[in-house]
Parts: C-alpha cells; structure tokens; sequence
C-alpha cells in the first residue's frame, strides 16, 4: 500500500507530516512541541485546539509543582511558503537500477525493435540484473544524481519530471536526460547503432498524472516564452512597487 504521508522536519527542528494526498503536499505540525527559554515556555502547534490541550498540560505540572505564572498569550500565526528539510538516501546500485529501466523504457519506444538487441541496450539490461554492475571497461557502474543544469531547471519545474534525448555531433550517439522533480539529473548515454537519435522530449507531471511528448527545439521555445513572461511579471510588480 502506497504511503500518503511523509514524516520530515522543518529547519529549526518542528516535525512535519506532509500530506501528499491528491497532489496537495501541505505539510502540517506532527504534534505540539514545547520549548523553553530561561523562564519563558512557547507551545508551538499545528492547531488551536491541540495548543490548548498541551497548554493545560502544561499549567496542570507547574500547580502540581506550585509554580507561579502569568496569564499566558495565545498568538496566532500562518506560515506562508515553510521550507521543509526531507533527508533522503538512495542505494547508488538501486539508483543506477532504476535509471537504466527508464532508459530503456523510453528510447524504446523511438528506436526499432532491434535497439534492444545492440550493445548499448544490453548493457542497460544487464544493469537491471547484475549483482555488480559494471561498465564496459570492468569499471563499476555509476549513475550518481548532480544538480539539474541551469537549461533544464527552467524548462522543468519542481515537482515535474522530465526526459530529453539528445544527440552529439553523431546523430547516432546521444544521452537520455533524466531530471526528477525539476532538481536531479542524470545523463545516461544512448547509441543508435545505424539508427539516427530522435530529439524528443517528454515533460511529465506526477500532480496532474499528465505525459507531454514533445520535441528538443518545441521545449526550448516552450522554456524561453516561460523566461519571458516571469520577466514581465516581475517587471511589472516592480512598476507596481
């Protein structure tokens, strides 16, 4: 069963439970947390009614121990846009596994049937498989995420997903870009074998569930029309300022 929540933390150490039901991803206050500052307390809570519940706690413990204290205030505030630190791990076998599949998930559906048959597509086969992967030089098999290039971050949004083929110089060698969530890329290389390389695109959307195939140059004009209106945008609101 797929998991609907995720358990994380924001920066200053609050733990967050983000709901990613329907897309949402609205993180919300785990549990009311109670913090102390010399003689001052601060209860931090997700709603009024579970600040309330912690703060009689609280005031039932200081007249048990006979502590004085004064009226306590109640200030509400909404958190606009919070910054949420996920940790995540990933098994560098596990990752190149799951890159390798998607490779040949999508360039199989733009090269012939033979493709899966030649070296290159063996490889990626072999890596879904193998106890150790391995590059064709004996090398270990890597396929460790970076950040996505300056290119790619604007013509895939987080949380959007995209793959793009691109050829070389020889219109039968290439790589398949794989950027997750608009953040992580990994170039996985592609040969034709004499088959020239498609350059093909598709942009993929896990909230909407929506798949865009589109070509390299309609998603470079896609991405400079997006360039283009946020600098009006903000041109404009500086005008308005």
């Amino acid at each position: 069963m797929t998991r609907r929540t995720r358990n994380t933390e924001r920066k200053d150490g609050t733990p967050i439970e983000i709901d990613m039901r329907d897309g949402s991803w609205v993180p919300k206050q785990r549990h009311p947390v109670v913090t102390r500052d010399g003689d001052k307390v601060t209860i931090s809570a997700a709603t009024e009614e579970e600040g309330r519940g912690a703060l009689e706690d609280l005031l039932r413990k200081l007249d048990r121990d006979g502590v004085s204290y004064s009226e306590p205030e109640t200030v509400k505030q909404q958190i606009e846009n919070p910054e949420i630190e996920v940790k995540v791990q990933v098994n560098p076998t596990l990752w190149l596994r799951v890159m390798a599949k998607i490779t040949l998930a999508a360039v199989s559906t733009v090269l012939p049937d033979s493709w899966l048959d030649s070296p290159n597509a063996q490889q990626l086969q072999g890596w879904l498989w193998d106890g150790e992967p391995k590059f064709s030089d004996g090398s270990p098999a890597e396929a460790p995420p970076r950040h996505a290039d300056a290119a790619f971050a604007m013509a895939c949004p987080p949380p959007e997903h995209l793959l793009c083929l691109k050829r070389t110089t020889d219109p039968e060698t290439g790589a398949l870009a794989i950027v997750l969530f608009g953040t992580w890329q990994v170039l996985v290389p592609v040969e034709g074998r004499g088959t020239p390389l498609p350059e093909v695109a598709w942009r993929l959307d896990p909230i909407a569930g929506s798949v865009e195939k589109t070509t390299f140059d309609h998603l470079v004009q896609q991405t400079s029309l997006r360039v283009v209106k946020a600098m009006e945008e903000a041109e404009t609101a500086t005008r308005r300022e």
